[in-house]
């Protein structure tokens, strides 16, 4: 039993959220747009700039600089420059990563309810 539980709580702890962050996709004989047209206000991001990575909310562009919440709980606000920015991973909800959860939540479920009545 309490390896069923030890499985359970490190289960849930890789399945927390049901977003991912990816990269751009691309065609093939495509190449990556530019800063500017990857970033969109009001989305989530990580973005590495001069070798950090940061998980931003973006505002808005002004002129070439990207202005962003850094601790999107805090609402602190930053600038960064399109030339800083090295790496952009998008936020995407993952329907695996929700269906695989939503699957341990009703099995613990039933298996709790099985447990109680036996």
């Amino acid at each position: 039993m309490k390896k069923s539980v030890l499985f359970f709580l490190i289960l849930t702890s890789f399945l927390n959220s049901c977003y991912v962050y990816r990269t751009v996709e691309v065609k093939k004989g495509e190449q990556l747009p530019p800063i500017q047209e990857q970033i969109k206000p009001e989305q989530i991001y990580i973005i590495d700039v001069e070798n950090k990575t940061y998980k931003v909310k973006a505002i808005k562009w002004e002129n070439d600089s990207l202005v962003a919440y850094t601790n999107i709980k805090k609402e602190v606000k930053k600038n960064f420059s399109s030339h800083q920015i090295t790496n952009v991973r998008e936020r995407k909800f993952s329907d695996t990563r929700s269906n695989t959860l939503t699957v341990i939540a009703y099995a613990s479920i039933g298996l709790g309810i099985f447990f109680l009545l036996k």
